[in-house]
């Protein structure tokens, strides 16, 4: 944004001061970037401090210049600090572009040791560098062309809200405004994302049109009717100074006013209940349900990384496999929530309800995968099924510790998991009776109609009786009271559904790349916990075991001979972790315990696996029961 600079020299400056996510603020001076040696033989400080800015005032050159392994480290970042060249030019900054243009570098380099203006300067340009707008660190963009995921939007940042871009399709949410801003004269600069632009717009205006023209035939109707048509009273004749004529006038206006101010005392109350039950929907679909949902994400993601803290390609592969799946349930609960609102063709296509390629294209859909979804009625919900599929095999294969207990866990979370998802739908599809939403609807736009009537009828009182004021506080009433209640109900139905494409709506992609950040720290925190780099050691991983069950000494058959192949009564080798296996525990007595002669009706004591010799054991796994199991 500082015209005096370089493009290139811009963008190092504007990536050390943060400007997509604040992660360069996180970072200490000595790791926070590389600066190339200018040609005094100097270093300079970051620009991000005041002392930088200092010295680069100072120095003879006009710029600062990132060393180029600095700037391949990442290339996501310089895409997004090109980004935001172009479209995060906020007023600070071009304040203070403008200031440092209007006095030159020269000049403010041999001003700058002598004059207190140069101070003032010094201090005017890090009071806006400053003000350079940033978004939390968990919410940066994920993934750039190549990675495994590559979310597709970016930021527009402004010091009054944020919002997110599609790459794909370039529609905009708002999922942060500066609610300070916003309070003081913020409000006169919003538009997106308010009744006064789409959704609501146009017909909210069109409407307050209609109602202005109705005013104006009323009191077109009226005044001609006072004219031409003979009535006992008539206000052609009103004299100001008979007090008589006031009061009738004064009473005339109080009785037509009082006409609409009960039925907006009414509608007032019925439209308050029929939005605040909506609000608290609305915050229960999403602080309960929704972030329920992602909290059985996270709590997952850390148990891996607790239990999978290697490096190796099959632990890396399980931890990004979850991650990736509870991600692709996130997405998929919007597109089944925004199916329930498509009411034809065209708006299934805009929302995307059957369009799989876009979550191909982000990385956290498979083709075969996308073939298992292709006709699903629950497409959020199935990939539940999977997560907990998928658990259920790495148990059985001995890839986690105590895998019983994990296994009941695991279900449990996935279980919870998708009944929020359904109770999110169930939410969404839950209507109120339509005989409800219809005497709402119907006692508002009557209310509307019959205050455009007054509002002519008081029209003809004020030029007959000369209180033209009258007509000013009409037009101002019936502007508000139009706008407020058709924005009222405008918000209770964009609520009703938040997972849709209008720009206060929630974001798919910033729920998404917060779920990425959040999990992939996790991860990265397992492999190097703070002991494992003091203590010279890896990270602690619990050792990983057989499902190990107990059975009964009723289930038990007569061990045979050694070297003779196990057959069930089917023919089939059977199953060595199944009831009837002899050689998993030992046979129980009446009372449930071991039995101390070490014979039951079923045969002699049969070995387990506790009491086995190393012999025994190494036959055991020798033997073609065994081979032909685990083929």
């Amino acid at each position: 944004p500082f015209s005096i600079f370089s493009s290139r020299n811009t963008r190092n400056i504007t990536s050390a001061l943060g400007h997509v996510d604040g992660r360069s603020l996180r970072k200490e001076d000595s790791q926070s970037s590389q600066y190339g040696d200018q040609p005094g033989g100097s270093m300079m400080d970051s620009p991000g401090s005041p002392a930088g800015w200092d010295q680069m005032q100072q120095s003879n050159q006009s710029g600062i210049s990132r060393t180029q392994s600095g700037l391949a480290l990442n290339k996501r970042m310089v895409k997004s600090m090109d980004a935001f060249l172009v479209e995060n030019q906020s007023q600070s900054v071009k304040v203070a572009a403008r200031s440092l243009r209007d006095q030159g570098l020269e000049g403010t380099r041999k001003s700058m040791h002598k004059s207190h203006a140069s101070l003032k300067q010094r201090k005017k340009i890090n009071k806006y560098i400053g003000m350079v707008p940033t978004a939390p660190v968990r919410d940066q963009p994920v993934g750039s062309a190549g990675d495994r995921v590559n979310l597709r939007f970016r930021y527009k940042l402004t010091n009054l809200r944020r919002k997110v871009i599609s790459e794909r399709d370039g529609t905009s949410k708002v999922v942060r405004f500066n609610e300070s801003r916003m309070a003081k004269f913020g409000w006169l600069t919003v538009l997106q994302g308010t009744v006064f632009a789409k959704p609501s717009a146009p017909f909210i205006w069109i409407q307050l049109l209609s109602l202005i023209l109705l005013a104006m035939l009323s009191f077109a109707i009226s005044y001609l009717a006072s004219k031409y048509c003979y009535t006992i009273v008539s206000w052609r004749d009103y004299d100001h100074e008979d007090l008589t004529q006031v009061w009738e006038v004064l009473d005339e206006f109080k009785v037509v006013a009082d006409t609409a101010q009960v039925l907006t005392t009414l509608v007032s109350f019925l439209l308050g209940l029929y939005v605040t039950k909506t609000v608290d929907i609305w915050w229960n679909i999403r602080h309960e349900l929704l972030q329920g949902v992602l909290n059985t994400i996270d709590s997952m993601c850390a148990r891996l990384s607790v239990y999978f803290p290697g490096n190796t390609k099959e632990d890396e592969e399980a931890k990004e496999t979850i991650l990736r799946y509870g991600v692709l349930s996130v997405k998929l609960l919007f597109k089944d929530a925004r199916e329930v609102d498509s009411w034809n063709i065209r708006d299934r296509k805009r929302l995307g309800c059957d369009n799989l390629s876009d979550l191909i294209d982000e990385g956290l859909l498979h083709s075969h995968e996308k073939e298992l979804l292709k006709d699903c009625p629950s497409r959020a919900q199935v990939v539940w099924v999977w997560i907990a599929s998928l658990f259920t095999k790495w148990c059985l294969d001995g890839r986690l510790p105590n895998p019983l207990e994990n296994q009941n866990t695991i279900l449990e979370e996935c279980n919870v998991a998708r009944n929020n998802i359904a109770m999110i739908l169930a939410r969404v599809n839950t209507q109120y009776p339509m005989s409800y939403s219809h005497l709402v609807i119907s006692m508002v736009k009557v209310l509307l109609i019959i205050q455009a009537l007054v509002a002519g009828y008081i029209f003809t009182l004020s030029v007959w009786t000369g209180y033209y004021y009258w007509m000013c506080t009409q037009i101002v009433y019936l502007i508000i009271w139009t706008i407020f209640h058709q924005a009222m109900i405008d918000i209770k139905e964009h609520i009703t559904n938040p997972f849709r494409d209008n720009p206060t709506d929630f974001s798919e992609m910033i729920q998404a790349a917060r779920t990425l950040n959040t999990c992939r720290a996790f991860f990265k925190a397992g492999k190097a916990p703070p002991y494992a780099r003091k203590m010279g050691c890896n990270p602690a991983a619990l050792p990983p075991q057989l499902i190990v069950r107990q059975i009964i000494s009723s289930r038990l058959r007569k061990r045979q001979p050694h070297g003779t192949p196990m057959v069930s009564p089917g023919g089939k080798h059977p199953d060595p972790q199944s009831p009837g296996d002899s050689f998993h525990s030992p046979p129980l007595d009446s009372a449930g315990g071991a039995s101390a002669s070490g014979a039951t009706a079923a045969g002699p004591l049969q070995p387990t696996w506790s009491n086995m010799s190393g012999v025994t054991k190494k036959k055991y796994l020798d033997t073609s029961t065994f081979r032909d199991y685990k083929e």
